[in-house]
């Protein structure tokens, strides 16, 4: 899970970096964050978890019912939060920040 934010916020950083708007920035995190929440992805994100957190377990087969039960639950309540374009943004100073809203 740290690792996809940390790609995220990787990849936002680089974006502030080469001079991108705050609008850009906005649209960028929302596409990413909309990416990460797809089917596709989840499931995606479900084969990668499984594959290298399960085995490592006692119980794999129970771990991997678990992921697959879970994560696209999990994913939905996370995202939305933890990569809020505006709140992401404006920590990267890619929009000014008042209070807890960005603005362009």
């Amino acid at each position: 899970m740290k690792v996809i934010a940390a790609i995220v916020t990787i990849c936002l950083a680089s974006a502030v970096r080469a001079d991108v708007t705050c609008d850009d920035c906005l649209e960028f995190g929302g596409n990413m964050q909309a990416y990460l929440m797809s089917g596709e992805s989840i499931a995606e994100q479900s084969e990668v978890l499984v594959a290298l957190l399960c085995p490592q377990l006692e119980d794999p087969a129970g771990c991997e019912t678990g992921i697959r039960t879970w994560w696209a639950g999990i994913g939905a309540a996370m995202y939305p939060v933890f990569l809020e374009p505006g709140a992401v943004c404006g920590e990267l100073t890619a929009c000014k920040v008042k209070g807890m809203v960005a603005t362009p």
